[in-house]
């Protein structure tokens, strides 16, 4: 079995373990950071880095985000889509509000929202939990 190509964004406190793990699942995986060194710490484990995230994202199957806030991940989904594949599913996992997450509908497909909640600093030794919102965004009318 072909597992899919993941482009994983925000290697951070939270961002970087989720990645590890991918990557460690054999997951054909793909980092960006706004600080590019950090998505090259990755590399060790078999992570391909990418400084550009347009390269990132290109011809990857799914894309998981995990971003500072709000109008950071609308800023780097509006970057990110001339570069994607048509029916690429984008997790989003960004502190975001409900609003800014449905204001992603111009992407013409599903949308799923999971922020990441730690209830301590450093996620690699915190219990996590996690909350789920999934928005079914209807492509534009053809008619």
């Amino acid at each position: 079995m072909t597992l899919p190509t993941v482009a994983f964004l925000g290697i951070g406190l939270m961002g970087k373990p989720m990645a590890s793990r991918l990557a460690e699942a054999g997951y054909p995986l793909r980092v960006w950071n706004r600080t590019a060194a950090k998505a090259e710490a990755l590399r060790a484990i078999g992570a391909e880095p990418h400084a550009e995230l347009a390269d990132a994202v290109r011809g990857a199957d799914i894309v998981i985000s995990i971003l500072e806030a709000g109008p950071i991940v609308g800023d780097v989904i509006d970057a990110a889509i001339p570069a994607m594949t048509p029916g690429t599913l984008w997790v989003d996992m960004s502190s975001t509000r409900q609003d800014e997450a449905l204001a992603c509908a111009h992407l013409g497909q599903l949308v799923l929202e999971r922020p990441a909640l730690a209830r301590e600093a450093t996620p690699e030794v915190a219990p996590r939990t996690a909350r789920s919102a999934r928005h079914d965004v209807a492509p534009p009318s053809s008619a």
